[in-house]
């Protein structure tokens, strides 16, 4: 005992003391060094983790977005096809409308007052467009008076409306056709170089080189009566 006391010097001990302060500041930066690195082992993997959060984010955000702009599209194109159907409806409602309009007012019209080209106003068989277009009265059954009405000299004789005497030999149109059987359209019926009218005042029949024969001075007489009856009833 005595030995060690004496080999046991103050020296060893601060020596020993000294290397456990040392050994213990090693062993805290170590464990120091150890708690940062852990600490940035964390604070990278918190990073990716925060990266991989911010894809992620952003990818959803990214899906929203598009879809809200494919959404917004589709609407648009609805409401440009709503616009464009019911624009074609409104035209076409307006057309059935104004076509309606014209219809209406073309039978009122009608009913009103007949259309000049169906309306015969004085009944000689001539429609008013037609006598405006030959020039005759629209207003006369017979515009040149000789008995004979407007329709039926031009649809039905040839002769004119507005002459008395077509083919000017001195016979009216109406003698001729009713009375001495002549043709209204030539002043030599029998072409044998006489007018008719001057045959008939030399007793010569305007349809032969003959005399007057007692059957056609009948017929005549007759035809005379018959042109006098029309034209009291005229009066």
């Amino acid at each position: 005992m005595g030995e060690i006391g004496n080999n046991f010097l103050p020296e060893d001990i601060f020596a020993d003391v000294e290397s456990d302060i040392s050994n213990n500041v090693v062993r805290k930066n170590d464990q120091h060094m150890e708690e940062m690195v852990q600490d940035d082992n964390k604070a990278n993997i918190n990073q990716k983790k925060g990266k991989n959060f911010d894809k992620k984010h952003i990818s959803k955000t990214s899906k929203k977005l598009f879809l809200v702009v494919l959404l917004f599209v589709f609407l648009l194109i609805l409401l440009f096809v709503f616009i464009d159907v019911v624009s074609k409806l409104s035209v076409k409602s307006a057309k059935k409308l104004q076509n309606n309009v014209k219809n209406n007012i073309v039978v009122n019209n009608n009913k009103s007052s007949p259309s000049p080209v169906l309306k015969d106003t004085d009944g000689d068989g001539l429609m008013d467009v037609e006598e405006i277009n030959f020039g005759t009265n629209v207003n006369l059954f017979d515009t040149d008076g000789d008995f004979i009405s407007d329709g039926d000299e031009i649809k039905t004789y040839k002769t004119s409306p507005l002459n008395p005497d077509t083919d000017g030999d001195g016979l009216s149109d109406y003698d001729e056709i009713f009375i001495y059987k002549t043709n209204p359209l030539s002043s030599d019926t029998d072409g044998d170089g006489y007018r008719d009218m001057d045959e008939i005042n030399n007793g010569y029949s305007p349809l032969d080189s003959s005399k007057m024969s007692e059957e056609y001075l009948k017929s005549i007489e007759e035809g005379k009566k018959l042109k006098l009856e029309k034209l009291k009833t005229k009066n």
